[in-house]
């Protein structure tokens, strides 16, 4: 009677063991891999390390808290600012992010998810350059602009308005080092990109009393109807950052200021 016991424990405890370990590999094989398309070049929005591909900043911490909540596994693709959006047309990424703007042209041709932070474009010049505030004091002057960003349009549109040339750049280093060099006259940004950099060069910056094209930040996804969907599956946990207050504390960690206060609603 004893062996029979011993013989049905130890069929129990091998049944046991083997419906944990198939929950185990169902679990793992269910665990969806998400392809997030970025630029990846700077901080405080996303940074991609060319030697071990770690990735940081706003939009990392942003997606690592997002696939912890959902099981999700996260692989990253670094691209140009073209090249990022482009990878949702050609199917080889699932989402882009990057702090990017909620244009109307991108609302256009994307999905895109509500918006998760904020941000507004400003003139920054050499400290000495008192007399430059807004656009229309650069005639016939150099002034810069980030490729890509939402500000690049307003400053292209009013180029023969006001007279100046335009100088683009795909980098965020080069831009801020030929304003301090004075290869260019100034420059416009995103206002928490320029206080970061002087925050972590120490090079000073004068910021012009102008403010351009505050702007809501979103992901983009492709315009089908996978993309639709996984947009809808994306919007709940950013819903939950915003609720529960991380979403705040992570742009107040990057951005000294929380930028989900000045969140409109997308029409």
């Amino acid at each position: 009677m004893k062996k029979h016991k011993r013989i049905i424990r130890t069929f129990v405890s091998l049944m046991v063991a083997l419906l944990a370990f198939s929950g185990l590999t169902i679990k793992a094989e269910e665990q969806r891999t998400v392809r997030i398309s970025t630029i990846g070049i700077g901080l405080p929005y996303s940074f991609l390390d060319k030697n071990d591909g770690e990735w940081t900043g706003l939009d990392a911490e942003i997606w690592q808290e997002i696939a912890k909540r959902a099981n999700w596994k996260i692989e990253t693709l670094k691209s140009t600012f073209d090249g990022a959006l482009g990878n949702l047309e050609s199917g080889r990424a699932d989402v882009a992010t990057n702090h990017f703007a909620a244009t109307p042209e991108r609302m256009e041709k994307y999905n895109y998810s509500i918006p998760y932070s904020t941000d507004v474009g400003c003139i920054i010049v050499k400290e000495d350059r008192k007399e430059l505030n807004s656009l229309a004091d650069f005639k016939g002057l150099k002034l810069g602009v980030h490729t890509g960003q939402s500000s690049e349009k307003l400053v292209r549109d009013n180029q023969e308005k006001y007279g100046y040339e335009v100088v683009g750049y795909e980098e965020v280093d080069p831009a801020f080092k030929d304003v301090d060099m004075g290869r260019i006259d100034g420059l416009v940004g995103s206002e928490t990109l320029v206080k970061t950099y002087m925050e972590q060069t120490g090079i000073k910056f004068r910021i012009g009393d102008d403010r351009l094209d505050a702007q809501n930040m979103v992901m983009f996804f492709s315009k089908t109807e996978e993309g639709a969907a996984f947009r809808d599956e994306v919007n709940k946990y950013i819903q939950e950052l915003l609720d529960d207050g991380t979403m705040a504390k992570l742009t107040e960690k990057y951005f000294g200021n929380d930028m989900t206060q000045y969140i409109t609603e997308i029409k």
